[in-house]
């Protein structure tokens, strides 16, 4: 069926297809906001980040983690790095 994604097995699968994406509206947004590059980099740097991207048209940016409790360290050193920021970890849901 068009416009079907298929399953993926867990984080470091559905990581691996996302890599394989891309976000038109990411170079364009980053030259008028270009502290999503700050935040991409600040996710990517982060310990068990296994994909950091824009959602849309850059009003959220996310990080993907294989265990939930690695994405909320990561959350958490990101809050007390970038206080400013708002963090949030949160479950993949299937």
């Amino acid at each position: 069926m068009p416009g079907t994604l298929p399953p993926w097995r867990d984080a470091e699968e559905f990581a691996e297809f996302l890599k394989s994406q891309r976000n038109d509206l990411e170079p364009a947004a980053r030259t008028i906001a270009p502290a999503i590059g700050d935040v991409l980099e600040a996710l990517r740097a982060a310990d068990g980040c296994l994909i950091a991207r824009m959602s849309g048209s850059g009003a959220t940016c996310f990080g993907l983690f294989a265990e939930e409790v690695t994405a909320g360290k990561a959350a958490e050193i990101i809050s007390i790095e970038r206080p400013d920021w708002w963090v949030q970890a949160a479950p993949l849901l299937s």
